[in-house]
């Protein structure tokens, strides 16, 4: 049998498996979420039981609230954040 699920980056993944009881699944645990994440209920890497994973939406990131004094900007800090930017002052 071959099943389909989503990986953490929303991209489809396919398993291979043997046969699926889905009476033998684990319990579904909702996971506390992050402001900027949507819960989004999945297949697991087994291809059998449904699973809940916090899924990254940049739209719900806050803002910057950050202001630059001129003559600096307001920049992305590259690579402190897995969803969501973080900003910087830069000349």
């Amino acid at each position: 049998m071959i099943l389909f699920s989503f990986s953490a980056e929303g991209h489809f993944k396919y398993a291979s498996t043997g046969p699926c009881i889905p009476e033998q699944c684990p319990p579904m645990v909702k996971s506390a979420l992050n402001e900027w994440e949507e819960l989004h209920r999945v297949i697991d890497a087994n291809g059998c039981c449904f699973q809940y994973i916090g899924v990254c939406k940049p739209t719900l990131c806050v803002p910057p609230i950050l202001n630059s004094p001129v003559p600096m900007s307001l920049e992305p800090a590259v690579g402190e954040s897995d969803c969501c930017l973080t900003y910087r002052c830069s000349e």
